[in-house]
């Protein structure tokens, strides 16, 4: 593949989170050059609770969603990608912090705090003693708020579905 001057390639191996990925989505990514950086400095920041935030001020739920489809991991890090360019953006813990969940037999339904939710096997989720951390699709981790962590804790030790 030809590498075009001032881009970089994104690959399997520069996945950093190490989520799980959609195959055929990270393959067609594979495929694609990344623009260069419009900045050395984040311009984003994503909270430990999962708010957004430019240049300081908060960023409206509805401009939070939206950018949210476009955040990719980029060298250790996240980075809002489209085709002409890259914004760095610093975030506190993970980009996405769920806040509720609801198990169907062998998946969950998880809702975050912008209101997108995502499908997840429960292999996906992953206690740790930090927290509970999740692979999402387009190679996003998310993390579960207090409240979400003690709902799910009970699931757990309970075996409620």
């Amino acid at each position: 593949m030809k590498q075009v001057p001032g881009h970089q390639l994104l690959s399997a191996e520069s996945n950093p989170q190490g989520g799980a990925a959609d195959t055929d989505a990270f393959a067609a990514m594979e495929k694609l050059a990344l623009p260069p950086l419009c900045s050395e400095q984040p311009l984003f920041d994503i909270d430990e609770g999962g708010r957004w935030y430019y240049q300081g001020e908060p960023l409206p739920d509805k401009f939070a969603r939206l950018f949210m489809g476009i955040l990719r991991p980029y060298d250790g890090g996240w980075a809002l990608v489209t085709p002409v360019e890259r914004v760095k953006v610093a975030v506190a813990r993970t980009p996405v912090v769920i806040v509720d969940f609801e198990p169907r037999a062998d998946r969950l339904l998880l809702t975050c705090v912008l209101g997108i939710e995502y499908w997840v096997a429960r292999t996906d989720i992953a206690p740790m003693e930090e927290g509970v951390f999740i692979s999402l699709p387009e190679l996003k981790t998310g993390s579960m708020s207090r409240a979400c962590f003690y709902r799910y804790a009970e699931l757990l030790l309970c075996g409620k579905d």
